[in-house]
Parts: C-alpha cells; sequence; structure tokens
C-alpha cells in the first residue's frame, strides 16, 4: 500500500513517554518504508502551556503513565490552551532501515533542540 501513495504516521520510538528526550527510535518499524522505497517525513512536536506556564507539559500533555484515558482527558482540559509547535523536516529515504532510524532520530533530536525542548 505504500507503494500505491497510501500514507502512514508512525511513532518511531514505539512508545509513549513524558516528552523530555527524544526515545530511540525503532528501526523495525521502518521496514515497510524502506522495502517500498518511499520518503520518510520526520516531525518535531514540542508542547507548551501559555495559560500555566508553571507547570510543566510533561506531567501533563503526554499520556505516559497508567492512569485511564479519562482521567488524562481530564487533566488536560482542565490547563486551558495547549499550544503545539510542529516541524516538519525534510524527508528522507533510505535503504538500511538501521541507518535511516538513525538520521530520522537525530534531525528529530536537532529541531527539538532548536524549538527549546
Amino acid at each position: 500500500m505504500l507503494g500505491l501513495g497510501a500514507r502512514l504516521l508512525v511513532f518511531l520510538e514505539g512508545k509513549a513517554g513524558p516528552g523530555d528526550h527524544v526515545q530511540p527510535f525503532k528501526p523495525s518499524l521502518l521496514e515497510a518504508a524502506v522495502r517500498a522505497a518511499v520518503p520518510c517525513v520526520p516531525i518535531a512536536l514540542h508542547y507548551s502551556l501559555p495559560e500555566a506556564p508553571d507547570i510543566d507539559t510533561r506531567d501533563v500533555v503526554a499520556w505516559h503513565d497508567d492512569s485511564p484515558l479519562s482521567s488524562h482527558a481530564r487533566r488536560l482540559f482542565r490547563l486551558g490552551r495547549i499550544e503545539a509547535t510542529m516541524r516538519v523536516l525534510p524527508e528522507r529515504r533510505g535503504s538500511d532501515r538501521k541507518t535511516l532510524a538513525a538520521q530520522l532520530e537525530s534531525d528529530v533530536r536537532t529541531a527539538l533542540a532548536e524549538l527549546g525542548a
């Protein structure tokens, strides 16, 4: 399907985290893209709370604990406005999923550092 133009969104870290650092990217998640020889577009996301700058976004925006979805959603709705900065980075292609994963991870790390994350 990827070779026919289908698009797929994949979080290459493979699991949720608090967002205080980029977790290692899982090369196995890139196997289909490498086989289909399609471009991968890395995206860096950074969240801020302009109405509550004293609250750490890692504690309330990212859902990385064992709390139920309903509890997490209530925390989010109480925050007011959440700003998300999304930086779409240049696409990459590769024939080796490990090399491609390392390049994409580096791109995201660099972009987040530039965003002050």
